[in-house]
């Protein structure tokens, strides 16, 4: 039932609306698709050790997990990547694990099949990250499991109208795409990004006397005495199927040098050494131009075994496409991947700023109006207010509303923030409904957003619980925002 204190404001104050024809209005826009791009001009979500239901040291695990993650349930975002990590045991064959934990298994058939079974013709690609922990032995059955489930979803060769052109989602809709480590082959050197000659570089150390050549040398050699043994690790059979994500791990030096080989290149650094570079702010550029031609995927440090995320805005801000994020987990990592993914179909194109175009100039202006609320839950009678964090680039704004006791669920605030900020296309805020206490506040219910997609004036917003599912409760706010475009 519409609490009567709504009511009276939208009558003075709503302008025609009523609390029915506001909630039928969507509190973002609707931001149409374009699938036409190379895809490294697009945010893809993806999903971190998706077969897991907790953490990774002792958490179940589930092949539902993956149709859950692709589907985006909730206020969760729906995947495009999952990653599956699949070992080989002689009692149950291939199996779906986190590696020395304690955490369930599950056969990768079953696996293979909760994916495909979510895969429709038209759909966006899906991506997988294979951590392949199989002696190449065993990987004809692995590549056979795959074959006989996914059959023709499976992209199993170039296609031939693109060359050597990066694919577009649009080009590989309904399909499943697979990342694959990348070792170099004789006269490749994928640390140093540049196609070498090994007889040529051999023959001419002695006499070059340029600096950079005898680095890229030196480089080259690193990388090969580093990976001698890995390149056994992938099969023939199974690099063939990394097609359009040909994954390895960056050494000294990798940004500063033009990828060759692969020509598909996908970048697989970690949270850690990605945070490591972005501490020269003169890196960051380099980073978006980099990303602008080569894919970039980033999954979290080891540390992270409670499955807890990072945050994945400053990830995104230099132009890294994929963000590993354990989706098992509702925290400000999930909140964040939610509002840019939520309402899209996994896939978002990348702002100009990070393709070539111009940053934005001066300064942007948020006002919010928090009206009040409707069936806000509530654990126990006590006072509550609204909590509100703004996600920039430079800081974190915080500000909160006055806590209202005699409410039954529908708390009346009738206050304005207004806050001025250095514009940037990836602001974030966070609106928490919380118990007034002794202590830590309770979160009762919350929603997250993407500011460029706020819609003007009065809106309704949904609100989620602590574990990303839906309550009844929702938020009345008046949005004034002018951007600096």
């Amino acid at each position: 039932m519409v609490s009567a204190a709504l009511e009276e404001y939208l009558a003075a104050n709503g302008d025609g609306e009523t609390f029915d024809s506001l909630a039928a209005k969507s509190p973002i826009k609707d931001v149409p698709f374009d699938g036409s791009h190379p895809m490294t001009h697009y945010f893809i979500s993806s999903s971190h050790n998706t077969y897991l239901l907790a953490d990774q040291l002792w958490g179940k695990a589930s092949p539902q997990a993956y149709a859950t993650a692709l589907h985006g349930l909730n206020a969760r975002a729906p995947a495009r990547c999952v990653e599956i990590d699949v070992w080989y045991t002689k009692s149950k064959g291939l199996i779906v694990t986190h590696g020395h934990t304690f955490t369930g298994n599950v056969p990768f058939k079953d696996v293979c099949q909760a994916i495909g079974e979510t895969v429709q013709p038209n759909d966006l690609p899906v991506f997988i990250s294979l951590e392949c922990h199989v002696d190449p032995d065993q990987q004809p059955e692995l590549i056979k499991t795959m074959e006989d489930v996914w059959g023709d979803k499976l992209l199993k060769e170039k296609l031939q109208h693109l060359g050597e052109k990066k694919a577009s989602p649009d080009d590989l809709r309904g399909r499943i795409v697979m990342m694959v480590e990348w070792y170099p082959t004789p006269g490749q050197a994928a640390s140093a990004a540049i196609r070498l000659d090994e007889d040529d570089s051999a023959s001419s150390s002695s006499d070059s006397g340029d600096e950079s050549d005898n680095s890229g040398r030196k480089e080259m050699k690193q990388f090969k005495q580093t990976h001698k043994n890995n390149k056994a690790k992938i099969s023939d059979g199974l690099a063939k199927l990394g097609i359009y994500a040909n994954s390895f791990k960056p050494t000294p030096g990798w940004l500063e040098r033009e990828i060759i080989e692969p020509t598909h290149a996908l970048i697989n650094i970690s949270e850690s050494a990605l945070l490591d570079l972005l501490k020269d702010t003169k890196v960051q550029d380099r980073l978006i131009e980099h990303g602008q031609h080569h894919l970039r995927r980033c999954y979290p440090k080891g540390l992270r075994v409670d499955s807890m995320n990072m945050d994945p805005a400053p990830i995104w801000r230099c132009g890294t496409h994929v963000v590993g994020m354990n989706m098992q987990h509702w925290d400000k990592g999930t909140h964040i991947n939610g509002a840019l993914f939520r309402d899209t179909q996994g896939f978002v194109l990348k702002p100009r700023s990070l393709l070539g175009g111009p940053k934005r100039p001066g300064n942007a202006t948020l006002k919010l109006t928090v009206v009040g609320g409707d069936d806000i839950p509530l654990a126990k009678d006590q006072a509550i207010y609204m909590n509100a964090k703004l996600y920039t680039h430079e800081k974190r704004y915080d500000w909160k509303t006055k806590s209202v006791k005699d409410h039954k669920g529908d708390p009346m605030f009738n206050e304005t923030v207004e806050w001025t900020y250095k514009d940037d296309d990836l602001v974030f805020l966070k609106v928490e409904m919380k118990e007034d206490e002794w202590g830590k506040d309770d979160e009762l219910a919350s929603y997250t957003l993407l500011v460029d997609r706020l819609e003007q004036g009065l809106r309704f917003w949904p609100l989620f619980d602590n574990k990303g599912a839906p309550s009844q409760g929702k938020l009345l706010v008046k949005v004034e925002y002018t951007g600096a475009q």
